[in-house]
């Protein structure tokens, strides 16, 4: 369940101030912010940004994982702002993540466990005091959780090919052309192609070829040629009438 509390929040006009407040922490170290190092369950490794994003839970990791396959995210900081809350009782929030996608709009993302958020009220009004304080500055407030994350992208996948996202393939046109001549139809094949294992997993890393990721990535695994240009992996992961489909829309 992608929960956007977004709608009803209003955007911040002449004729109506906002009434909270947004301090913008470091992006690239979590726990100034609100968290300690004891909080921090792993560092994953951004190969584009060339530094470690610290996750605090399983949901979290496997979160950026998917998000560095996200083929319109420019990038992702964890814990980056602070939002003031005002009110009869007033409160700090310190959001998960920042999105920042390639048009240069942002997204602020909440994780949380799906049991916990159905089964806490006062969390979810709590939320919605967050969403309404961010849609005063114009931000778009959206809260994880695992429900989000289809089934048919497994989790060992997307650990085994983030590596690749970077890697550099030799002679990339050759390879490319010669992938498109021998129409190999399963991973297997795909690298005997290429000649290289570590090539045909930045292949499909890097979307020139597309494979099917719902069970662990072998040789058997069915793979067709093409789609650098289509929607990475785990853009099924989020409802169509959600507003990461609608970020995506506006960004083709």
């Amino acid at each position: 369940m992608l929960v956007d509390l977004f709608a009803g929040g209003g955007l911040i006009t002449p004729e109506k101030p906002p009434t909270s407040a947004i301090r913008w922490g470091n992006p690239t170290v979590r726990d100034p912010m609100s968290r300690s190092k004891e909080t921090v369950r792993a560092w994953m490794n951004d190969p584009k940004a060339r530094r470690f994003i610290a996750t605090e839970s399983g949901i979290e990791r496997r979160f950026v994982l998917s998000v560095l396959y996200w083929s319109v995210a420019a990038a992702i900081q964890e814990q980056a702002l602070e939002v003031r809350v005002p009110g009869p009782e007033p409160f700090s929030a310190f959001p998960d993540f920042l999105l920042t996608l390639k048009s240069g709009r942002k997204l602020v993302i909440e994780i949380k466990a799906a049991e916990r958020l159905a089964e806490d009220e006062s969390l979810r009004r709590r939320l919605t005091r967050v969403a309404h304080a961010l849609a005063e500055h114009g931000l778009l407030y959206s809260v994880v959780t695992e429900h989000d994350f289809s089934a048919a992208y497994h989790l060992s996948n997307l650990i085994q090919l983030k590596p690749y996202l970077s890697y550099a393939v030799p002679q990339l046109p050759t390879i490319v052309d010669a992938v498109y001549r021998h129409s190999p139809a399963n991973f297997g094949q795909l690298a005997a192609v290429t000649g290289d294992r570590q090539v045909a997993l930045a292949l499909i890393a890097q979307k020139y070829v597309s494979a099917s990721l719902q069970s662990p990535l072998v040789d058997e695994t069915p793979i067709s040629p093409g789609g650098h240009d289509e929607p990475p992996h785990f853009d099924g992961w989020h409802p169509t009438d959600g507003p990461w489909q609608a970020m995506e829309d506006r960004q083709h």
